[in-house]
């Protein structure tokens, strides 16, 4: 025990004061620190039932080799059927390659929200069961 100004003070009291406001000093920083994304609006996708569509067919030159941190799909509520989400090579009737099957008006997302992985935007296709049916897709861009 120490006196400062006429108190008694512990040492360790003033350590674990200390170590507390620097716990909440780096998090606040963190909280600061969040990671600044960019929603990139792809547009509707409207693929013929059965064959997959790019992702980036309304921005094919713009989205060249572009990444995302992360991506949002949604089955339009006004579809009629399940609409899907996957590679070039999916098929719908095995499910192979099939990442995501959506419902009229379902959303479903995906990412690395703050760190280091990117998604090459041409690797991500999207299928219907019925044409006419469309994906709404959102690409979200550090």
């Amino acid at each position: 025990m120490r006196m400062i100004e006429g108190k008694k003070i512990s040492i360790s009291l003033v350590v674990s004061a200390l170590l507390a406001l620097t716990v909440c000093s780096l998090l606040l920083l963190a909280a600061q620190a969040t990671v600044d994304v960019t929603p990139f609006p792809l547009g509707v996708i409207s693929p013929t039932a059965g064959t997959p569509a790019v992702i980036t067919a309304n921005y094919t030159a713009l989205m060249a080799g572009q990444k995302a941190n992360s991506l949002m799909f949604q089955g339009l509520s006004t579809n009629v059927g399940l609409a899907y989400v996957g590679a070039s090579w999916m098929s719908v009737s095995g499910m192979t390659g099939v990442m995501f099957v959506l419902s009229p008006g379902q959303t479903v997302s995906f990412g690395d929200h703050g760190g280091g992985n990117k998604f090459p935007l041409a690797k991500y296709y999207a299928d219907v069961a019925t044409t006419g049916d469309d994906v709404l897709v959102t690409a979200f861009i550090k």
